[in-house]
């Protein structure tokens, strides 16, 4: 899924979707008004029929047959403008992109406000629309057939306007960092989302080189010797219990001043919770493959640091 930035007019620009981030009592904007005189009162009528003012979690789907260059108009609900947050817009951005994979549009044109949420810049809001965007298509998909990934293909581009041509490197330099971000949150939720029958020691390690390998990370591996040779005693008692060998993950991110001491961040690593294992009932067993959560949210976030190049320095341990 390609997304980029683009000055445009929303009501003038040409899309299989138009989706447009409304506040609650925001139908008096300039741009709603025409869209309402545009599509024939329809956007007056369905508010009098209580069917949408833009509240929070309301869509409402419009066909201009023809009145607009968007094949279709998708009106989201981002909530009282009194409320406005960035975490709300991320939220609606991500409503929208769902119901686009539903229908399978292909591609969408996103135009949210960009000046509604105090002390954040349009930077700030093209990066929240990003994220929710992103966020909101996941799907842990590998071991789907081609069929079953057919089904739900991802929109090929969606667009995001702006007012303002100035805006745009600012903006666009957001959108990376959205990218970024978002690509080390789907790595964590890939690794606590696959099954425990894969998800040992060893591909939990794999997984953190590979994460070292695609940035500038640092990775180090203690195996069994040594771990004993350190007196990881706990560690190594707890690893008795599966024929598969421990390891323990270090990652580090240098982009601080050299030699200054490195925020520590230690995430637990067990692929397994086989703890208990009598008294837990079965239907919440397959759960148990996520007790290394916290690992896999350190390797996403080391990830994330090194990918937006943070200024500080960094040690992630995962054992």
């Amino acid at each position: 899924m390609d997304i980029k930035i683009r000055k445009s007019s929303p009501l003038q620009t040409k899309t299989p979707c138009l989706v447009i981030g409304v506040y609650e009592k925001g139908l008096a904007e300039p741009i709603i008004k025409e869209l309402d005189t545009q599509l024939g009162g329809l956007l007056s009528q369905a508010k009098r029929n209580g069917e949408f003012s833009g509240k929070d979690g309301e869509k409402i789907l419009f066909q201009p047959a023809g009145h607009l260059p968007a094949e279709r108009v998708l009106l989201v609900g981002i909530g009282a403008a009194k409320e406005a947050s960035l975490e709300k817009i991320r939220q609606a951005s991500g409503r929208a992109i769902q119901q686009v994979i539903e229908k399978q549009w292909g591609e969408a044109t996103f135009a949210f406000p960009l000046d509604t949420v105090k002390k954040s810049d349009s930077a700030a809001h093209i990066q929240a629309v990003t994220e929710g965007v992103l966020l909101a298509s996941y799907r842990y998909d590998r071991f789907l057939g081609d069929k079953a990934k057919a089904s739900r293909k991802l929109p090929k581009t969606v667009t995001l306007l702006i007012e303002d041509s100035q805006q745009k490197p600012s903006c666009e330099a957001a959108l990376d960092s959205a990218q970024s971000l978002c690509r080390a949150v789907m790595l964590a939720r890939d690794l606590v989302n696959a099954p425990g029958n894969i998800k040992s020691p060893v591909f939990l390690t794999e997984q953190a080189q590979a994460a070292a390998k695609e940035s500038s990370l640092t990775c180090k591996v203690l195996g069994q010797k040594e771990l004993a040779k350190e007196g990881c005693g706990a560690l190594l008692g707890v690893a008795q219990g599966s024929e598969r060998e421990p390891q323990m993950i270090i990652l580090e991110h240098n982009g601080g001043t050299k030699g200054k001491a490195p925020v520590a961040l230690v995430g637990k690593g067990v692929t397994f919770d086989s703890g208990g294992i009598s008294l837990k009932p079965g239907e919440k067993m397959d759960e148990m493959k996520m007790d290394m959560a916290g690992g896999a949210a350190v390797i996403g976030t080391m990830l994330a640091i090194a990918l937006l190049k943070l200024p500080i320095n960094v040690v992630g341990v995962v054992p």
